[in-house]
């Protein structure tokens, strides 16, 4: 074995001591473990540290004979090592691994609180600019134009009629005379056909008003979410019910002192996975696979579908995606039964931040 340098010794002995910072807030169990390991350290490093410091003295270390040195260094990782089982740091010694158990740091805890929240922002500002179109909430606005557009068509052409019919009685008759229609007067009856190109403008007012029609009774024609629309909004909502996952359980950790760096990939998938999984517990519901009272009424269209209960369905499927997952595990496992085959490797019950 290399001779240890000093710096290296100083390096464990520095985790050490923010190990059992650490495990003094564990309560008195975990104190109690620590008592017995600090007895071992002590005989370990009453020749290294003469003094109350905690800073390894060079001289004193260069004095040691090499082997002493690799002896004191290897017995001092077998304390670290003890501190970390007692604080529950399994998995790799490594710090720079990211499936080290130390706990994360300040840049950490700020850059995924900043992301989580620019992740649920983003999320329910879109959700909010497609949900008229996602929920049809609009077809009543259609309707209202559709109508204003109708009266307005009927008002011009009536209006039309009786300017033609007044022009006609002028052309029969040497006296004017006033119009029975007098009490219909609009905008269009302000065009004497009699003046250059009066007769042109009066068609043009028509065909104006004919065109807005159409196109108000074709945007009401449409009305109704499309189902291209229906998923967008349920994998929003998906996304939704993961982030806001993401943000109670990120918050809650780093309140109870026990928020992890190496749940970062877990966090990263919450969003994603609530986005994936919704549109699968969506289209169970649309055949009736699962089927709550209320959500899922016909399966060849959205015209019956509650549609707002769909999409709070999709973001309590985000939300506790666990638990959706469970759920499709049970209704598959009931479709499909196999006889269950003895696995050689198991995963072990670790630390998972469920909440």
């Amino acid at each position: 074995m290399p001779a240890v340098a000093s710096t290296t010794t100083q390096q464990i002995l520095d985790e050490i001591i923010r190990l059992k910072s650490t495990i003094n807030s564990f309560g008195e169990v975990a104190r109690t473990k620590l008592k017995d390991i600090e007895s071992i350290e002590a005989d370990i490093l009453k020749p290294l540290l003469p003094s109350p410091a905690e800073k390894l003295d060079d001289a004193v270390w260069m004095k040691m004979d090499e082997k002493d040195r690799n002896i004191a260094y290897t017995r001092l990782i077998l304390v670290r090592d003890s501190l970390r089982s007692v604080a529950g740091l399994d998995g790799p010694t490594d710090e720079g691994h990211l499936m080290y158990g130390g706990y994360a740091s300040n840049f950490f805890i700020f850059t995924w609180l900043f992301i989580s929240f620019l992740i649920a922002g983003t999320l329910l500002g879109t959700i909010v600019n497609h949900w008229e179109e996602a929920t049809a909430s609009d077809f009543t606005v259609k309707l209202q134009r559709a109508d204003a557009a109708l009266k307005k068509l009927a008002e011009v052409q009536r209006t039309g009629t009786a300017l033609l019919a007044e022009e006609v009685k002028k052309a029969s008759r040497p006296a004017p005379q006033a119009s029975a229609n007098s009490q219909n007067e609009t905008e269009a009856q302000k065009i004497p056909l009699s003046e250059p190109n009066g007769f042109e403008k009066l068609k043009t007012q028509v065909a104006t008003a004919q065109d807005d029609a159409d196109k108000a009774f074709t945007a009401l024609g449409q009305g109704g979410a499309s189902e291209r629309t229906v998923i967008h909004m349920v994998i929003l909502l998906g996304a939704l019910g993961g982030s806001l996952h993401l943000v109670l359980s990120l918050v809650m950790y780093i309140g109870n002192g026990q928020l992890k760096r190496r749940w970062l990939p877990y966090y990263l998938s919450l969003p994603i996975a609530g986005a994936a999984l919704a549109p699968i517990v969506y289209m169970l519901l649309r055949v009736g696979i699962l089927s709550p009272s209320g959500i899922a009424n016909s399966p060849s269209s959205t015209a019956s579908l509650n549609l707002v209960g769909i999409y709070a369905f999709s973001a309590l499927t985000g939300m506790f995606a666990k638990t959706a997952t469970d759920k499709l595990s049970e209704v598959f496992s009931t479709i499909f039964r196999t006889a269950e085959q003895p696995a050689k490797d198991k995963i072990g019950q670790g630390k998972t931040p469920n909440t």
